[in-house]
């Protein structure tokens, strides 16, 4: 039985950071977590389909000479965006085919932090928002997926996708090292990245 490859890259953009969560998805599953900062992060990760029994996998994925390199062959992303958010979810599996079938191979989409936590500490996936069903069907049809989960996202939408709530606290200053900010962008996270975690594969 021939081996499917399917890719799925993840970006962070504020607070800075790199973050890669990886996931080997066998019969045995494996799950490294390792967190570095930088400027702009980029999550990058490969599911394999087909198979069982598979050992750990060594991968790589690296930028040389201007190039996107996975496992030592030059890659390039062809992108389009899709919000999760913004489509109802029956019809997003159409949606992201249609875009496989164009040529693309990779969706890209926000997460809005507004939309997800609209009370202070309480969280919602629910009905569209239901952020692992969106990224299951990107890997059903066979699309990389590049999430972008701000906190700032601008997306058109108002603040930013920033919570409204934030403006209750008369000295905050958003987007800045204000520590009522700080720590609702932690919290935020906290919640985010061990959603998405389990969805990633291994590098080795």
């Amino acid at each position: 039985m021939r081996n499917k490859w399917e890719k799925v890259f993840f970006s962070a953009h504020s607070p800075a950071f790199w973050l890669w969560v990886t996931l080997l998805a066998s019969t045995a599953s494996h799950v490294r977590l390792e967190q570095t900062f930088g400027e702009e992060g980029m999550l990058y990760a490969a599911a394999r389909g087909g198979g069982t029994g598979m050992g750990r996998l060594q991968r790589s994925f690296e930028m040389v000479n201007g190039n996107f390199v996975q496992d030592g062959r030059a890659v390039q992303i062809l992108s389009g965006s899709v919000h999760y958010w913004r489509t109802p979810a029956a019809y997003w599996e159409h949606r992201l085919g249609m875009m496989r079938d164009m040529g693309l191979n990779t969706v890209e989409t926000y997460v809005p932090w507004f939309l997800h936590e609209p009370v202070p500490g309480q969280f919602t996936t629910a009905g569209n928002l239901d952020l692992v069903g969106f990224l299951s069907a990107a890997q059903r049809v066979g699309l990389n997926t590049i999430l972008r989960p701000g906190p700032y996202i601008c997306a058109e939408v108002d603040f930013g996708g920033l919570p409204s709530w934030l403006l209750r606290q008369p000295d905050l200053r958003i987007r800045s090292s204000h520590p009522g900010y700080l720590e609702a962008v932690r919290r935020y996270l906290d919640w985010l990245l061990p959603i998405v975690a389990p969805l990633q594969y291994s590098l080795g």
